[in-house]
């Protein structure tokens, strides 16, 4: 897909979107198999690296979930999920 579309997809511009990937690439956790430049599609994909930086990042709100849960209870988090869920729902679309 394009940069624009990926921007799209994130809900963030198409500079932000380019900016991440470079950061990405920088650090080994994607590699492009395309040419760079204006008007080609990205065609990227994720590294060992990649795979480890993604399940490090799921461990880690997974533990923020868990602490979470354990400092609010059941009942207040019931509550700021559906406040969360109506905020996220009622925004804008778009960057």
């Amino acid at each position: 897909m394009s940069y624009s579309e990926l921007a799209r997809r994130a809900e963030v511009t198409a500079q932000s979107a380019q900016a991440t990937v470079r950061q990405l690439e920088e650090r080994g956790a994607v590699e492009r198999r395309s040419f760079p430049g204006r008007g080609h599609t990205a065609e990227l994909h994720i590294t060992d690296k990649g795979d480890d930086l993604l399940e490090a990042g799921k461990r880690a709100c997974a533990s923020a979930d868990r602490d979470l849960s354990l400092t609010l209870g059941s009942e207040q988090l019931t509550v700021l999920t559906r406040f969360l869920l109506t905020a996220l729902s009622s925004r804008r679309p778009g960057p």
